[in-house]
């Protein structure tokens, strides 16, 4: 068998010296069907390979030395300069940093950044408005350096002092008088009288009825109390039986003293053709210094066979006395 013949250098230098063509290259081109044999699709990546890929320490550190550069190109702070104002001044971005600032500020974290800082958590949170400090901060163009002092001017030449007057003689001393006794406090007495009160007649509805007076409000200062005396006379025809609640209130959630009158009968016994009640009520009132507002409510309800009842509240009134009493607590 004959022996191939070896290539020589320069053969194989002309070799390497062809031209590159279409020809050539067409065996070995990358199309989009070799492509897309060997593209990466979701369908390739496993699930947990970006979570895996994040919690790599090289994938931190590559972040936190390429990020630095980021940052510092001239790019990003255009960017930043052009766009953040905009961010910031919009009503969405200001509503969402009211929200989440005082949480932020409230957590550890923020409360450790600050202590990094050399900085006290009741120094920012007491600032006017922590946004609209970043919002001006942004916004403006950043200051420069403050330049250093000048030197300070040379003093001026002073004045020609003025010729100083003769001193008068010094007059003798009055003599210290002495402090006068403290006179008496004023009198108790009654300080102001409020009234409230009617002879209308308002009448039973299904049974009951319901009246209520109020006073203007009133200021009690330091040793004043106030002394509330309050009645209602009611009238009822062909009743079995009747009750009349009356209260005294302060504020007027604050029941201050409460009145019962009634007349119950058994259920065998006839309507009474009529029935008179009078609810009164007396206190002393002794809450301390503030305003207050006091009120008499009156209710009266009944039960009758004939279910024909009749009824009203009729005269009413409700006086409330401020007195000052003396610091022994007398009146």
């Amino acid at each position: 068998m004959p022996r191939s013949r070896r290539v020589t250098i320069e053969e194989r230098v002309s070799r390497l010296e062809r031209p590159i063509t279409a020809r050539r290259i067409a065996p070995r081109a990358i199309t989009t069907s070799k492509l897309a044999t060997n593209a990466v699709t979701s369908s390739k990546i496993s699930s947990d390979v970006i979570p895996a890929l994040i919690a790599s320490p090289d994938f931190n550190r590559s972040i936190v030395s390429a990020l630095p550069e980021v940052l510092a190109t001239p790019a990003f702070d255009r960017v930043v300069r052009t766009v953040l104002p905009q961010v910031i001044a919009h009503p969405v971005f200001d509503n969402a940093v009211r929200t989440v600032l005082p949480g932020l500020v409230a957590s550890p974290a923020f409360v450790e950044a600050i202590q990094t800082a050399n900085l006290t958590r009741a120094e920012v949170v007491a600032s006017p408005d922590v946004v609209g400090l970043q919002r001006e901060a942004i916004e403006r163009e950043v200051q420069g350096p403050q330049g250093a002092q000048g030197a300070q001017g040379a003093q001026g030449v002073q004045g020609v002092q003025g010729v100083q007057g003769s001193v008068g003689a010094e007059g003798a001393a009055g003599v210290e008088g002495q402090q006068g006794m403290q006179g008496p406090s004023g009198p108790p007495g009654i300080v102001d009288i409020r009234f409230s009160g009617s002879n209308e007649q308002i009448p039973l509805v299904n049974n009951q009825v319901t009246v209520e007076l109020t006073l203007t409000p009133i200021v009690l200062q330091a040793n004043q109390v106030v002394k509330l005396e309050a009645f209602a006379n009611v009238d009822f025809t062909v009743i079995q039986s009747y009750t009349v609640n009356s209260i005294l209130s302060r504020n007027p959630e604050d029941v201050v003293t409460t009145n019962n009158e009634a007349i119950v009968q058994q259920a065998n016994q006839t309507d009474l053709s009529q029935a008179a009640a009078t609810t009164s009520l007396t206190w002393v009132d002794n809450p301390g210094p503030g305003t207050y507002i006091y009120s008499f409510t009156v209710t009266g309800s009944v039960t009758s066979q004939a279910q024909s009842a009749e009824g009203a509240i009729n005269s009413r009134g409700l006086t409330a006395t401020v007195i000052h009493i003396s610091t022994t607590g007398t009146l």
